[in-house]
């Protein structure tokens, strides 16, 4: 595995970034690469923050282990192994961090859970999928639900009662489908 470190303005070491190759961190680090950083063992199985496929750890199942191809081009799906464990994971699913300056809110494309009068709405590419959820929780699950039914990952935004609006990372678990990025905008 290869660490891509990014520092704070004081030169601390604030984060690191998990990466497949040299090649993926060269691409993912553009003009920020620090120079060759592999060889690192992974203790529990991570992802690529570049294209998502799986970094095996020591609760990695066996084709988790066998998997030899690294530096993959992105996928809208991702790759699942015989017993369901991701081998590349979707280009959604890649940390909000690592897509920050790509990323921004496309009403045409992505999903929206929204907070109105009448509780939480489920809105996909300008369609109001469900609405009326008493809990963001819960829209979020459903929102996961409608995704692995359709097998349809779009980029998944939380907007608040003030519009101001946060892109959600999925999850693989089902009961904590998404988690709050740390990219807003008001």
């Amino acid at each position: 595995m290869h660490l891509h470190y990014i520092e704070d303005a004081s030169g601390d070491l604030v984060e690191a970034r998990e990466l497949c190759s040299d090649a993926c961190h060269r691409d993912y680090a553009g003009s920020d690469y620090q120079g060759w950083n592999g060889c690192h063992e992974a203790e529990h199985t991570t992802y690529c923050a570049n294209c998502g496929v799986v970094i095996p750890g020591s609760d990695a199942c066996e084709h988790q282990r066998n998997n030899v191809i690294v530096n993959r081009f992105h996928s809208d799906t991702g790759e699942k192994c015989a017993c369901g464990q991701w081998i590349q994971q979707p280009s959604s699913y890649l940390s909000a961090y690592d897509i920050a300056e790509r990323v921004q809110p496309n009403e045409e494309a992505d999903a929206f859970i929204s907070e109105g009068r009448d509780g939480y709405s489920v809105t996909v590419e300008q369609v109001t999928i469900a609405r009326g959820f008493d809990t963001e929780r819960r829209a979020m699950f459903h929102l996961w639900q409608w995704c692995e039914e359709h097998s349809y990952w779009p980029e998944t935004w939380s907007v608040n009662e003030r519009g101001n609006t946060t892109l959600l990372v999925r999850t693989d678990n089902p009961n904590d489908p998404y988690t709050y990025s740390d990219i807003s905008y008001v």
